[in-house]
């Protein structure tokens, strides 16, 4: 059951009655529910936003059956790790300071 400003809709039946109408057009509701869901991908919705809009019991079921239309950011995510380490480096540059010792022999 969805429920969009305070009204209930049967989410199956909306599905089914969108589907019959394009049924000549090879469209099925199971079709339709998958361009739903990579509509809503490309729109930025995230894993939780797509479990509910599909009625999934959890976010594994979403992320197995949908986890390929998330881009990969890996590189992103790299390049911050790397920003926040120069950072902290930067910042306690001078607590980190160690005298040079002497290489002196005794």
């Amino acid at each position: 059951m969805l429920v969009h400003e305070g009204r209930e809709y049967d989410a199956k039946a909306l599905l089914l009655g969108a589907g019959a109408d394009l049924a000549h057009l090879g469209l099925t509701p199971h079709k339709l529910r998958h361009t739903a869901a990579s509509a809503a991908v490309a729109a930025g919705a995230d894993v939780k936003v797509i479990q509910l809009l599909l009625g999934h019991k959890d976010a594994t079921e979403t992320l197995n059956t949908y986890g390929h239309l998330w881009p990969d950011r890996l590189d992103e995510v790299s390049q911050a790790f790397e920003v926040a380490r120069a950072q902290a480096l930067a910042t306690t540059a001078h607590v980190l300071h160690v005298p040079k010792m002497s290489t002196a022999a005794s």
